[in-house]
């Protein structure tokens, strides 16, 4: 968690940065944002699977992760608490970057 001097709506505008990395906005509260991406897969493993098993590929494809990033704002007095939790790599690495930003 990261304690900011921003203001809640200050905040927001800077989480739009997510739409620059290619993330959509999954849901929006007063309180909480959530981005997600493309799939988190490995592409050797995508070959392989089209190479010797198609459906294998397809159920490797479409049961792998989504980057998701949800930021979790709270006011107090002087500015926000913001949290970021993320599930992959990929969205740890976005959601870090994010945080330094504040």
């Amino acid at each position: 968690m990261v304690q900011s001097s921003l203001s809640l709506p200050e905040v927001k505008l800077k989480a739009s940065s997510f739409f620059s990395k290619e993330y959509t906005l999954v849901s929006q509260t007063d309180t909480q944002i959530v981005f997600e991406d493309g799939r988190d897969f490995k592409t050797g493993w995508m070959i392989v699977g089209i190479l010797f098993l198609l459906i294998g590929a397809l159920l490797y494809y479409f049961m792998a992760k989504k980057h998701t990033v949800t930021i979790i704002i709270g006011e107090r007095d002087a500015g926000t608490n913001v949290e970021v939790i993320t599930n992959t790599r990929q969205s740890l690495t976005d959601g870090n970057a994010f945080l330094a930003s504040l």
